[in-house]
């Protein structure tokens, strides 16, 4: 990979990491209202969790849709997801590897 086409990819990864931290920190002010516990594959958890995992996954496929790429699936979020867990930069964290999933294949 040249210089400048890793510059570009650089610069799409950081606009696309920062629109979906955006996005994150708008659905993490409601999750208020889906504080309930819920019982999930990966165990008991917030209601709020798995739907922004959701709507991270709408994000991320629009914008494969966008590149001409196919679509990825619920696991796939859900894996980079728990990858930021426990993190204090939670958000930064997911929002990035978010974009590294519209960015890959």
């Amino acid at each position: 990979m040249s210089t400048e086409s890793a510059i570009v990819n650089y610069e799409a990864k950081r606009r696309l990491q920062n629109r979906f931290q955006d996005h994150l920190t708008q659905l993490a002010r409601q999750r208020q209202a889906r504080a309930e516990l819920v019982q999930t594959p990966y165990g008991l958890e917030c209601a709020w969790a798995g739907f922004e995992r959701s709507k991270m996954l709408d994000l991320i496929n629009d914008e494969r849709r966008r590149l001409g790429k196919n679509m990825i699936n619920q696991d796939d979020v859900d894996r980079e997801e728990r990858q930021a867990c426990g993190h204090v930069d939670y958000l930064f964290k997911f929002s990035l590897y978010c974009a590294e999933l519209v960015l890959q294949g």
